[in-house]
Parts: C-alpha cells; structure tokens; sequence
C-alpha cells in the first residue's frame, strides 16, 4: 500500500515538473530592432523583441520557474533591472545573451553634451542628474578623478598637514590661505592608517575648516588632509565638479572641446537588484557605470552570477547582505571606487570561485567612510569558499573575511595592495577583543601573495608603511595557515596579533620587511596561546630584514606556542635576524629563551654573496609550470636542479645559483 503511495506521489513530482519545464519560456530583448509594443507571444521570437528594461521591468511579475530573458549581443541597454520573481531549485530564472558578438551591456552612462566655454580651459554643460551625490565620470571610457587640491602628482601624494584639530568638526593648517574659499567643497582627511573620510565644509575661516559628517573616527594632529568637489581644484586634465544646486556640471580639458571626447557620468544608482527572490541566473552579460552599487542582493538564496564584466562601479560592484548558496564565477570586475565584492554580514554557503578583480579603491576619496572600504572582496559569514581568484591593484584589503567558520580561502593570486590606506592584509580577518572566538577552523591554503605597498601618504610617518602579506588580528582563532607563498611586502609577511590557536606550516615567506610578526598588546580576549609554526621557510634577503619579531606586552613570549622544523634564511650575519620586545636578539638567544625543549629544531642558514644567488619562482596557475633554467641551481634544502623545474599549482621554490652540479 505505502510502495503504492510513494510510487504515485513520484509520478506526479515528475510529470510537476515535466509540466513547469514545458511551460518555460525565452523572452528577446533588442535595443536596436526591439519594440515594446509587441506581445509576450512575440517577444518569444528572437526576430520580433522587446526593446527597454523599462517593459523588462513591467513584465517582471509574469515570469515563471524556468523562464530566460536574454539579450543581444552586441548591444547597449540602458537602465536598471528589478529582479522580483523567484525560480526554483530544478527550473531557475535565468537572465543572459543571444546572438554573436561582445557581450550585451546593461549601463547607467548618460553621455553629456552641448558645453559651454568659461575659459581657462574649463567647460561647463547642463547635467540632469537626480541623485544625492554623483560619484562617477568618465571620459572615453576611463574613470576620472574629482577635482582635488592639491593634485596626487603634488608632495606626499597632495595630502597637506593638520596641526591642530577641534573635536571631529574642525581642523587648523596655518599654511592653508584664506582664498579661494573652500566652503561647499568635500573635505577628505586621512584619520588613521586605515581610514579616509569625507566631510562636507561647512566654513572656511583663515586657516581653518569646520565640517560635518564622516564618522566617528577623530582626526589626528600631523595626518594629512586634502580638499575636492569644488570648481577651484580643477587644474588637470578630466577632473570634474558637479554642482548639485545649479544642476551643471564642469570639467577642465587641456584646451581639448569637450565634443570630441566621450564624456559620461552614471546616472542610474543599481544597474540589477535582487530583493527576497531565490534561484536566479545571471551570466555573461557587461555592467558598465553604476553610481552606487551594480548589483544589490539582499534576503535571499541561490543566485548565481556567473562569466559577468563589471566596469566603473561608482561604489561597490556586487554588494550583498543575508544570502545563501550564492555563487560567483569568472566574473571580472575593474575599475570599483569602493569595495568589488561586499558581502556585509550573514551571507554563508557562499562560493566565490574564478574572478579577476583589478583596480578597487584607487582613488582616495572615491570610497565610502569609515571602515569596510577600498576593498576588493569582503564577506562576513559560514562555510564560504574562496577559490582561484586573481586580485590585483587594491587600494586597502584584498580579501578580507569574518565572523565565520569552516571556510577556506585557497589557491588565490593576490598583488599590490594597501595603495590607498594600510594596516592590513593581503588576507585579513579580525574579531575584535569584545567578542568570543570563533571554534570552528578556517583555511588559509596555497595562495600567492606579492607586493604589499603600503600608504604612507597622509600618516604622521611618511617612512613606515604597515601592510602584511597575511594578518590575523585581534581575537581570531583556531586558523590553519599553510602552504601559501609571501613576497616583497613592505611590512611583514605573515602578522598575527592578539591571536590564539593558530597554525603556521609549510609556507614561504622571502624578502618581506618582517617575515613574521607576533604581537600581544593587552587585548582582553585572553593572552595569544598555542600558535603552532612549523615547516616554514622564513627567508630575510637583507641584513635590514627580520627572520621574526615577537613583542609582548606582558613579557609572555615563550608562552605564546611552539616553533620547529622551520628554515630560517639570512646573509651571513644573523645578529639582525630576531627581535624580541624591541631587542635585536641572535638565533642562539631565540632559540634559548623562546624554543626550548623542542626536538626537531629550527634551521638556520646563512649564505654568501646572499642578495645577488636568490631567486623566488612560483605558479599561479591550475597547472603545472615548467621553468627553464639557464644555470645550475639549488634550493634551500641543497636539492639540486639543471635543465627546468616542475612547480605545482600555487607553489614556490626559492633557488640560488651554483656551478658545476648535476641534476638530483
């Protein structure tokens, strides 16, 4: 009887959703021969579309589990999509292109015309536009940089000097002149290494500038400020000032008219929003040119977005908040003011897999406020992967994730960052010493990991530069770190502070600043304990280079975990190598007052004519890479290679050349 219920109700989930896959639906969309006053029955031929996302968006409601909107390629659209249907987990609603050709594009570009001469290489034109704030131009194509004074090409990348600041509301810099006068304008202060806000002035008296708004943060006497957003500070080619109250905009040109140019300003807040709504595709379709956010996604599950180009985001390119089983791939993002990826809080099962990302947060004073800005992928949540991305030019934090558990950030290549503001990572995570630790272990594994510049400009020390390759802070916990490859970061390699339970193994760590760094400075989450560092390469090109420093504010040092097995590299004088509450130490003190009672020792190497016989070699890629060699070499383990080396993917091997050695 029971076989007989079961065996019915399975006939009808079938022939359900045989029915729902029958009943699926193409709808075309052209914005060359498309025609909004055609049927739903025509739209379904690709000879007969509909033209606008304004019918896309009144139709919205009718589609079906199943159902593809697909536009042609080639082809511009202008406007947002308001996505308010859901799929289902068999039959997703799928947006995507048809055709031959480039991928279709949904823009938020209106192009301005008609300018008008006010001499001085300036141009004035009318400028319609309905937001709060405008925060994108481009011209032909390339985002410009909001007026600004002084220019970056000036000292210290145009940051001036507070010497005196009132509360968060005002600051004194007795060489800045009373004219032109500033009030109205946007004024930018680097308040700390990792904030720069942006206020509006409010008064401009003598030499000093009341503002309001910004954060909380207060600035600081010494730091550096600049001023933007106003009709004074354009001297440069493509800077740009839009006045909200008259509706015009003005641009300075080099003498160029403004007609023969390309010149554009995003006009449309989100280009996609995803509200509440669950089984959505999106793939292969160009975003170019939001004010805010390009993609909103909130409340929701099961959205892919897959083989997309996001360009010129004007904030954030994909932003997202309470997501689930979301997933994106192959996408390419450049050109972001703000964060390229911000998935803010409670976004878990989160796949992030196959990205390019490039150029995020390279404009100081492009970004939001506060924290959480000029970031290239962010994601706060459970069970996240991060895979195979590449992620180049960022202005403060590449990959940055928290408050999560059982996720794993592995095969990543990451290269210059921290252009824009630092004290941060390459890789970050932070919990904060209010909070208790996380139990659930996260995976930091094979990723690469090249140039931390740091942002020196606008601090009170224009010599340091705080950025670390990987950086654990405050109260994270239960961590594996391991495999992943650190070089030529201005500050340490790998930096853990206020951390526990935490595992360091098989990375190579060359030509950092610091190779590690340990920190406990008092964080009331409890002391940083069993740190596990094992099988690491820690290689210091430089006699200015440390092997480790360690400082505690307690004096607990020794108690901070184990470290053995590890290679320690080094020129031939290791009396630079260690550091230990702000005392150079030798290896043989390290060893005696910190490594005690340890069988498999650490290893310490040092090497003549040390700078010029080294070289890092590594593979980004998927797969194996073969290395030519033109000499003989040897690793640091004295294996010996002629001919070529075989790296695995996301792999590195450090290498000195010899003569006369053969092959092992």
């Amino acid at each position: 009887m029971w076989k007989r219920i079961t065996k019915c109700y399975l006939i009808l989930f079938i022939l359900s959703s045989w029915f729902s896959f029958v009943q699926s639906r193409t709808y075309y969309f052209s914005a060359d021969m498309g025609d909004d006053s055609r049927s739903w029955l025509q739209a379904q031929n690709r000879h007969t579309p509909w033209k606008t996302l304004v019918k896309l968006n009144s139709y919205m409601q009718r589609l079906q589990p199943g159902d593809s909107v697909l536009f042609n390629r080639g082809e511009d659209y202008y406007g947002s999509i308001d996505i308010a249907k859901s799929g289902n987990s068999s039959f997703p609603i799928t947006f995507a292109a048809y055709g031959i050709g480039k991928k279709p594009t949904i823009s938020g570009l209106t192009t301005l015309r008609n300018w008008v001469n006010m001499g001085t290489n300036l141009w004035e034109t009318e400028c319609e536009f309905d937001g709060l704030v405008l925060n994108n131009l481009l011209i032909n194509g390339v985002q410009q940089q909001m007026g600004r004074y002084p220019n970056t090409s000036a000292t210290n990348k145009g940051y001036l000097s507070i010497e005196y600041h009132n509360g968060n509301t005002q600051i004194t810099d007795n060489q800045l002149k009373s004219t032109p006068n500033w009030t109205g304008a946007e004024l930018v202060i680097r308040k700390n290494h990792w904030i720069i806000d942006k206020s509006e002035i409010t008064n401009h008296s003598k030499n000093s500038l009341t503002y309001r708004g910004g954060s909380a943060y207060i600035p600081m006497d010494g730091w550096g400020y600049f001023i933007q957003n106003h009709v004074s500070t354009l001297d440069k080619f493509g800077e740009w000032f839009y006045n909200a109250k008259t509706k015009k905009m003005v641009i300075y040109s080099n003498g160029i008219h403004p007609s023969t140019l390309a010149v554009d300003i995003t006009t449309v807040e989100t280009l996609v929003k995803i509200r509440g709504s669950n089984y959505i595709t999106i793939k292969d379709i160009t975003f170019n040119g939001s004010n805010t956010a390009t993609i909103l996604l909130s409340d929701l599950k099961h959205v892919n977005i897959i083989r997309c180009d996001f360009i010129s985001s004007g904030l954030n390119a994909i932003e997202a908040q309470n997501t689930l089983h979301c997933k994106l791939e192959n996408n390419t993002i450049v050109d972001t003011k703000n964060n390229a990826i911000y998935f803010s809080y409670n976004c878990n099962y989160t796949t992030i897999i196959h990205n390019t990302i490039s150029k995020t947060g390279l404009m100081a004073g492009g970004g939001k406020n506060s924290d959480d800005s000029y970031q290239a992928l962010t994601i706060r949540g459970n069970n996240n992967l991060i895979y195979n991305n590449i992620i180049d030019s960022t202005g403060y934090i590449p990959i940055r994730f928290e408050e999560s558990g059982n996720s794993e950030v592995k095969n990543n290549l990451i290269t210059n960052f921290a252009m824009t503001k630092d004290d941060g990572g390459g890789i970050y995570s932070w919990r904060g010493c209010d909070k208790e630790a996380i139990p659930s272990t996260n995976k930091i594994i094979d990723n690469i990991i090249i140039n931390g510049i740091g942002a020196p400009e606008g601090t009170n020390n224009i010599n340091y530069r705080s950025v670390h390759g990987i950086y654990m802070d405050d109260n994270v916990a239960n961590i594996e770190i391991s495999g992943n490859t650190i070089s030529n970061i201005a500050g340490s390699g790998i930096m853990l502070h206020n951390i526990k339970n935490i595992t360091v193994q098989n990375n190579t760590l060359y030509n950092n600043n610091n190779q590690l760094k340990l920190v406990y400075d008092n964080c009331n989450a409890g002391f940083m304990r069993n740190l596990n560092l094992k099988n690491n390469i820690l290689f210091s090109k430089t006699n200015k280079q440390s092997i480790i420093e360690a400082y505690s504010t307690v004096n607990d040092i020794a108690s901070f975990g184990v470290f053995h097995s590890n290679y320690y590299c080094q020129a031939k004088n290791d009396s630079l190598s260690f550091s230990v509450n702000f005392k150079r130490v030798s290896f043989s003190l390290w060893e005696f007052t910190v490594e005690r009672n340890i069988i498999n020792k650490n290893i310490l190497l040092n090497f003549p004519n040390f700078a010029n016989s080294f070289q890092l070699e590594y593979n980004a890629t998927q797969k194996d890479k073969v290395i030519s060699l033109k000499s003989k070499y040897l690793d640091i383990k004295n294996k010996k290679y002629a001919d070529t080396i075989t790296l695995k993917p996301f792999s590195s091997i450090i290498i000195r050349k010899i003569k006369n050695i053969t092959a092992q």
